[in-house]
């Protein structure tokens, strides 16, 4: 009897350790993973079948045998914050946290646009159809830049709209804006087109 009343009885203690365990695992604040902005196994396959991998600031191509291409590092220390885009010409755009870069299809740096790199939570790139390339800033506007570099066109979303997805590019060459409130859809020139609610 004795020892039942002590089987009992630890029991019951290791039931109630356990319950409080659970309780205070419960409460306690979530532990969040450190953050980084560097991007690790962003992958792109361009329209001549060959591959881009980014790595932080590492940048290598393969060809579409699978041999190793041409390699080059981002200037100034810079690192990718995004996954890179592949334009219809073949041209790698990648986003660094100092600035967007064009590489060509054999590896060169065509050109780089130097901005302040914001606290946007969406970081991708989009190609366009006619090769130039949109990036989100703040979360509520768009910038698109030229081919050779120069901004193109910029869009807002209007209403205090925020973006709370990448933007998405049609063949047609209209931008697909994805809102908290509306779809949206802009030209290649940077204009309205046409919106529809999207909540």
């Amino acid at each position: 009897m004795i020892h039942s009343t002590r089987r009992i009885s630890a029991f019951v203690f290791l039931s109630f350790v356990f319950f409080q365990s659970a309780c205070s695992g419960r409460d306690a604040a979530p532990q969040e993973s450190p953050r980084t902005n560097t991007v690790n196994g962003g992958v792109v396959a361009l329209p001549n079948s060959s591959v881009v991998v980014v790595s932080g600031g590492k940048v290598r191509a393969w060809e579409p045998n699978g041999q190793s291409g041409w390699s080059l590092d981002l200037p100034d220390g810079d690192r990718a914050v995004a996954p890179p885009a592949a334009a219809p010409n073949s041209v790698v755009y990648i986003r660094g946290a100092q600035a967007l870069y064009a590489v060509s299809p054999e590896g060169k740096m065509l050109w780089q646009a130097k901005y302040a790199d914001d606290a946007a939570h969406i970081k991708n790139i989009v190609a366009l159809s006619d090769s130039s390339a949109a990036l989100v800033t703040g979360d509520t506007t768009v910038v698109c830049y030229a081919t050779s570099g120069e901004v193109h066109w910029i869009y807002t979303l209007p209403d205090g709209d925020r973006l709370i997805a990448a933007p998405a590019a049609a063949p047609n060459g209209l931008l697909h804006l994805r809102g908290r409130n509306r779809l949206y859809a802009v030209n290649a020139e940077g204009k309205w087109q046409w919106q529809v609610d999207a909540q």
